[in-house]
């Protein structure tokens, strides 16, 4: 009996061991990658509008009618962005009067809005 009691306890524990190991968890957790981020393209209204409303199309300054250039809507703003110049200014290159005049220079930020608004296409 103790030959049988051996036999089957080592049964037991073969057994037990290959039930152990079909346990264990050897997949490995499946990658989850962001889907491809939507780019929204920058316009006029959403992005560059606010900038320049606030840091130069106010009174004394680049206003509608101004003889220094309107930045103060769509039309005037798309114009001056057109001709290359507005990025030089806000970007303070050289050749250029850096804008805002007696003001510190627009953010990084506002800059590459600006910058990206141009890049786009100038939309509205």
């Amino acid at each position: 009996m103790n030959k049988n009691l051996k036999f089957y306890t080592f049964i037991l524990l073969t057994l037990g061991l290959f039930l152990f190991n079909a346990c264990t968890d050897d997949t490995e957790d499946p990658v989850i990658t962001d889907p491809d981020p939507v780019v929204v393209d920058a316009t006029y209204t959403a992005d560059a509008a606010p900038i320049l409303n606030s840091s130069c199309a106010f009174t004394g300054c680049h206003v509608s009618g101004a003889s220094i250039g309107s930045l103060a809507n769509f039309a005037d703003a798309k114009a001056f962005a057109g001709f290359g110049k507005l990025l030089k200014v806000i970007n303070h290159e050289d050749g250029v009067q850096p804008m805002p005049r007696n003001s510190d220079k627009l953010s990084d930020a506002n800059i590459t809005s600006i910058e990206k608004w141009v890049a786009d296409g100038l939309l509205e």
